[in-house]
């Protein structure tokens, strides 16, 4: 009786993509995300980058989607020590991916904030921060997310920032501040299929846009 063959092993890509999960999958989207938040790689390649993710079939495609994106700490942040005469900080960032940063309040606006809401929501407070001396930039990116900013009254803003398939609202400020040099602020970056809303108020005020129609930001509990 001739000897029966045994079977074949697997091979080895097949192994390997079998393996492949959702978790995995799940696991470079939010590195991706992350990245993207920080400004590291733009809109176009974040875009390709996941699409390539869920057609990647093994471990080995998905690895070498953020391969190039595992560089030490600081590499691709950009300085925030920036040398100013009022000693406000050059660059800071605010961001969301796939959760919530509501009611947070800065005491200093840096030259330059990066704010980003990926499928999340991100309000900041800034009606009674530290300006600094000269234009201040705020970088906004909201993709399938929103973005709500209070400002201090008065602010002068610039507005250059886009929107694809998405809504930038920023009315002009309703009434002048207090301050003998009121803040002045550009607006740059995208809104994709994401939305985002300028406010104004008065430090100490809890109203999220006096004068206008906006709900408030903060609105206090009423106690019986």
């Amino acid at each position: 009786m001739p000897d029966t063959p045994l079977p074949a092993p697997p091979r080895a890509d097949t192994t390997r993509r079998a393996a492949l999960t959702d978790g995995d999958r799940e696991r470079i989207a939010t590195v991706l995300s992350t990245r993207f938040a920080e400004d590291v790689i733009s809109l176009d390649e974040f875009e390709q980058r996941v699409a390539a993710v869920y057609r990647a079939r093994t471990r080995a495609e998905l690895d070498a989607l953020v391969a190039d994106l595992d560089a030490p700490p600081g590499v691709h942040t950009p300085a925030t020590a920036i040398p100013t005469v009022d000693d406000v900080p050059g660059h800071d960032r605010r961001f969301a991916v796939l959760a919530s940063l509501t009611h947070h309040s800065m005491a200093q606006m840096p030259h330059r904030l990066d704010v980003s809401a990926v499928l999340g929501n991100v309000e900041l407070d800034l009606r009674s921060a530290t300006f600094g001396a000269g234009q201040s930039e705020l970088h906004l990116r909201a993709v399938l997310g929103n973005i709500s900013i209070t400002l201090p009254l008065g602010t002068v803003v610039e507005q250059r920032a886009s929107s694809v398939l998405g809504s930038i609202e920023c009315q002009p400020s309703p009434a002048r501040s207090g301050r003998s040099r009121a803040p002045v602020v550009r607006l740059t970056g995208h809104a994709v299929l994401g939305a985002v809303e300028i406010r104004f108020a008065a430090p100490g005020t809890v109203e999220g846009n006096v004068g206008g129609s906006a709900p408030r930001l903060d609105k206090p509990r009423r106690v019986p």
